[in-house]
């Protein structure tokens, strides 16, 4: 009897050793459980804040493309545009200019100022 009472003592200490173990080794995983929540929750909103400024990047960048898309338009318009003048005015005729004598640059009453000569005023 005492030898069964002996080794269910024996047998009750060792349960408890491996309860508190247990025990232990639960509190442990519990807080390594809580730790890789905290993390989780921490890279969700990390994503979500990546995810927000990507948007914002291909927002932008299509903008951009927007932007290029018009310069590039006005670009291309404005090279029409001279090369339609250029192609005129290598079409129209010169005036024949006969040989004579040069205009006077005397100042006139009925004019503010010199007289430009032919050729020489500002094209717009």
């Amino acid at each position: 009897m005492k030898a069964v009472v002996k080794r269910l003592e024996e047998e009750n200490t060792e349960l408890r050793r491996q309860a508190r173990h247990a025990e232990k080794e639960q509190r442990s995983l519990c807080s390594r459980a809580e730790g890789l929540q905290e993390e989780n929750q921490r890279l969700l909103a990390e994503g979500q804040g990546l995810r927000e400024q990507l948007q914002a990047q291909a927002a932008r960048v299509a903008s951009l493309e927007a932007q290029l898309c018009r310069g590039t338009a006005l670009l291309s318009a404005r090279d029409t545009a001279l090369a339609q003048v250029s192609a005129r005015s290598v079409t129209l005729p010169l005036p024949q200019l006969s040989p004579g004598p040069p205009l006077a640059l005397s100042p006139s009453p009925s004019l503010p100022g010199p007289v430009p000569q032919a050729g020489r005023g500002r094209r717009s």
